[in-house]
């Protein structure tokens, strides 16, 4: 996905945790979400745990952006 491609939600994301392409947005959702709320003796979440909270990541972003948060 090119940079005019990408939607006002996912280029958010992607500067909030300093990346560039989605590959290295998953890993940065799952190493925060693991430091965040997993326990040593806790199965720590998979990439394609990942994978799916983006999908609700993109989703709240949007609902930011339409109800104003960056205006």
């Amino acid at each position: 996905m090119s940079t005019t491609q990408r939607s006002p939600q996912m280029a958010n994301l992607m500067a909030r945790y300093s990346v560039t392409n989605q590959k290295d947005l998953v890993r940065a959702i799952r190493d925060e979400f693991n430091l965040m709320c997993v326990d040593v003796d806790e199965e720590p979440f998979t990439l394609a745990w990942a994978e799916n909270m983006l999908d609700q990541l993109l989703e709240a972003e949007y609902q930011r952006i339409q109800g104003g948060a960056y205006v």
